[in-house]
């Protein structure tokens, strides 16, 4: 959609919410299948995590949430 509307990505930002397990071991490869995915270099693709503090699906550890977003700018 954004390459179909004259932008281009310049950054992503994407926090992961969840409980179990620890996302730490696991961020470069998340890191690096989202760049890949986006056709981006990995140091514009961040990936953080967060839990639910014990509120909530989230906390409860019940599910996995997350959130992106996405600095655009015009190609070219």
């Amino acid at each position: 959609m954004v390459t179909g509307s004259g932008l281009e990505i310049e950054h992503v930002d994407c926090t992961v919410m969840m409980e179990d397990p620890k996302l730490a071991p696991h961020r470069p490869a998340i890191r690096a299948s989202l760049a890949a995915a986006l056709g981006l270099d990995p140091q514009r693709v961040n990936v953080k995590a967060t839990t639910g503090e014990r509120m909530g699906f989230v906390g409860r550890g019940e599910g996995v949430g997350a959130l992106a977003v996405a600095s655009v700018k015009q190609a070219g």
